[in-house]
C-alpha cells in the first residue's frame, strides 16, 4: 500500500500545476498535494496501528528548527498583516511541513534492498518528466496566453 502510494506521488508531479483545486483566492491544491496529504495520513495510521516507532532522519531537526521559525515569524506577522494573508501564507508551511515528510516516510518504509528498485522509478518519473518538458518547450514555448485575465 505504502509503495503504491509512493509511486503515485512521485507520478502525480507530472502533472504540475495543471490539475489543481482552488480553494480560497490565491490558494489551490494540486494533485501532488492530494496524494502527499493522503501518503502521509496513511503513513501515521498505519505507524499507529502497528505500534511502530518513526525514526527521525538527522536531518530533520534543520527542518523543524525552519518550521518553528517559519511559525514565529508567521505570529509576528500578524502584527502588521490581516489575519487573511497569515492564513494563506501559513498554509505554503504546511504544505511544505506535508512534502518533507516526504522523507521521513522514504526512511521509515523504503527497505535497503529496495534502494535501486526506487532510484530506478524515481529516473524514469524524472525523464517522464523532462520529455513532457521539452515537448512543451518545443510546441508551446509561449506560456502567457494560458494567463488568466
Amino acid at each position: 500500500m505504502m509503495s503504491i502510494l509512493l509511486l503515485a506521488t512521485l507520478g502525480t508531479i507530472i502533472t504540475g500545476q495543471l490539475i489543481r483545486l482552488d480553494l480560497l483566492p490565491n490558494t489551490a491544491l494540486t494533485l501532488s498535494d492530494i496524494t502527499v496529504l493522503v501518503l502521509v495520513l496513511a503513513f501515521f495510521i498505519k505507524r499507529t496501528i502497528k505500534v511502530k516507532s518513526i525514526f527521525l532522519p538527522k536531518a530533520y531537526f534543520l527542518i523543524f528548527l525552519f518550521v518553528i521559525t517559519c511559525i514565529v515569524s508567521l505570529l509576528n506577522s500578524l502584527t502588521f498583516l490581516p489575519p487573511r494573508e497569515v492564513l494563506i501564507s501559513s498554509m505554503f508551511l504546511f504544505r511544505f511541513i506535508l512534502y518533507s515528510f516526504l522523507m521521513v516516510i522514504v526512511v521509515n518504509e523504503v527497505k535497503k534492498d529496495q534502494i535501486l528498485n526506487w532510484q530506478k522509478a524515481f529516473l524514469i518519473f524524472s525523464l517522464i518528466f523532462t520529455i513532457i518538458g521539452f515537448l512543451q518547450f518545443l510546441f508551446v514555448p509561449d506560456l502567457t496566453k494560458l494567463q488568466l485575465h
